[in-house]
């Protein structure tokens, strides 16, 4: 499988452009076609360094995680079917991985395979553990409630993250301010005394002459 860079175009007039995980253009192709799409161009995307490096940084971020473990629970608890529940789910979400991410969920859920299996080439997004814990939840029949307790630890996971940016927040503006008055010591004052200096011609000792000597190059 691979990933493949698309442009469609919906019954709107509507421009959807993404990539998606297929096995080959036509499958790309005639799986977008089923969801309403005509597609307008396509193209394998270039597996190299960079795309393997942008794929590790531009990852699903914790608030997209949420919202997606959130929905796929609502979807099982409605009793609704996933994959008719996340096609209606897809088409509000702006392109990105995480709408990659789904269209692929589909496709394979389509396909007949194994739930936790679309999670399972997202290596950089899902952990080891969280794919283990959806083919425990899927392998005894208890999804539903393995979604549930995967939202709430998502949720705590969210939490501890905002209190450790919050104790955080000041110590950075304190620093901050003091590189601050570093800067402005070394750029205005100093070049001012070392001139007043210069001008009583007093002898100083080595260390601050040394101090004024590099207020004089700053």
């Amino acid at each position: 499988m691979r990933f493949f860079k698309y442009t469609a175009i919906d019954n709107l007039g509507k421009v959807h452009r993404g990539s998606l995980l297929a096995t080959s253009e036509e499958e790309t192709i005639e799986y977008l076609s089923s969801l309403g799409l005509t597609v307008l161009r396509i193209k394998p995307q270039k597996q190299n360094i960079l795309t393997r490096l942008g794929q590790k940084i531009f990852r699903i971020s914790l608030k997209n995680k949420i919202f997606l473990v959130r929905t796929i629970a609502l979807i099982l608890k409605s009793g609704a079917s996933p994959v008719e529940g996340l096609k209606s789910f897809v088409k509000d979400i702006k392109g990105g991985k995480l709408k990659s991410f789904i269209l692929f969920l589909i496709l394979n859920v389509e396909k007949g395979n194994p739930f936790y299996q679309a999670f399972e080439y997202y290596t950089e997004d899902f952990t080891e553990i969280e794919v283990e814990m959806i083919k425990v939840g899927e392998m005894s029949g208890n999804l539903l409630k393995t979604f549930e307790d995967w939202s709430k630890k998502l949720e705590k996971e969210k939490e501890i993250r905002s209190e450790l940016i919050s104790s955080l927040i000041y110590p950075s503006i304190i620093l901050i301010a003091a590189f601050a008055v570093v800067i402005l010591t070394g750029i205005v004052v100093m070049p001012r005394l070392s001139a007043l200096v210069m001008e009583m011609n007093t002898k100083l000792p080595k260390f601050t002459q040394t101090i004024l000597e590099i207020g004089i190059f700053i």
